[in-house]
């Protein structure tokens, strides 16, 4: 996992806004470096601000995983069982490793947005489905905003689902699941 130091942070993976270098170095506690882990480890930084951070720090394969895995727990914690929101994660893992077309991702974004449309009944539902659209949708585009997506689309409760969110994200990199 790579290691930022104060100038690569501020230079590479822009903080969040509102962080000086004063509040970032003042973060870093000392360290000369900090890694993704490190800032979703810290109890100095809101659930949102720890995975927005965090996304800034790693690949785009391990945003668009995320997002993705994100996506999923809403499904799953929603009871949605359309298989086009599912498949359109697959698509979207495949994609980011070049193991599917441009045409296969933008078919199955298209099918998880029907899926979200035929689940747009109840918030819960219809939220879960979007956060699958939108892992999808933006993986072959910009992979961070389907992270913030995924993570605020997660749930009706939006504190629990960053809670658990920002979680899961430090558990896939801590085990280097992605």
């Amino acid at each position: 996992m790579r290691s930022y130091t104060l100038d690569e942070l501020m230079l590479n993976a822009t903080p969040c806004s509102g962080f000086t270098r004063a509040r970032v170095a003042e973060l870093m506690a000392g360290h000369e470096t900090v890694t993704a882990l490190d800032v979703l480890s810290s109890a100095d930084l809101s659930d949102r601000d720890a995975i927005l951070q965090a996304c800034r720090m790693v690949t785009r394969k391990q945003r668009v995983f995320f997002a993705c895995a994100v996506a999923e727990l809403a499904l799953d914690r929603n009871g949605i069982g359309d298989p086009r929101s599912y498949e359109a994660l697959r698509i979207a893992r495949m994609h980011v490793c070049c193991e599917a077309t441009d045409e296969q991702l933008r078919s199955a974004r298209r099918a998880a947005a029907s899926a979200y449309d035929a689940t747009y009944a109840t918030y819960a539902a219809s939220a879960a489905a979007s956060a699958a659209a939108s892992a999808a949708s933006y993986a072959a585009h910009d992979a961070a905003a389907a992270t913030a997506a995924a993570s605020s689309y997660a749930a009706a409760a939006r504190s629990k689902a960053r809670c658990e969110a920002r979680s899961l994200f430090a558990a896939m990199l801590r085990e280097e699941k992605i």
